[in-house]
């Protein structure tokens, strides 16, 4: 099994303010924070920074990103008032 941070990372993109707009495809490990280095990223805590659109696209069988941490992630974007739009797709997971 290996990661693949594609979606991750395209979440941490939407953090430069020149970026209007990011897909973040299945990403990984946001609510866990566990990208990069020492498995401590602060994606979520940074997600303040984000001033364009986020499209957040996950499986509901995705077991990457169990429910509990959709729910983190759509909770966390709303409370920072981040124009967002979240899309579960069902009996969808990530092939890894």
């Amino acid at each position: 099994m290996y990661d693949t941070p594609g979606g991750h990372l395209a979440f941490r993109c939407a953090f430069d303010k020149r970026v209007a707009a990011a897909v973040c495809y299945f990403a990984t490990d946001i609510h866990s924070h566990s990208l990069g280095e020492g498995k401590n990223d602060d994606s979520l805590q940074k997600a303040r920074d984000i001033k364009g659109e986020i499209i957040m696209i996950h499986g509901k069988s995705d077991p990457h990103v169990p429910p509990e941490g959709r729910d983190l992630i759509r909770k966390t974007l709303q409370e920072k008032g981040i124009e967002f739009s979240f899309y579960e797709i069902a009996g969808a997971q990530r092939m890894s």
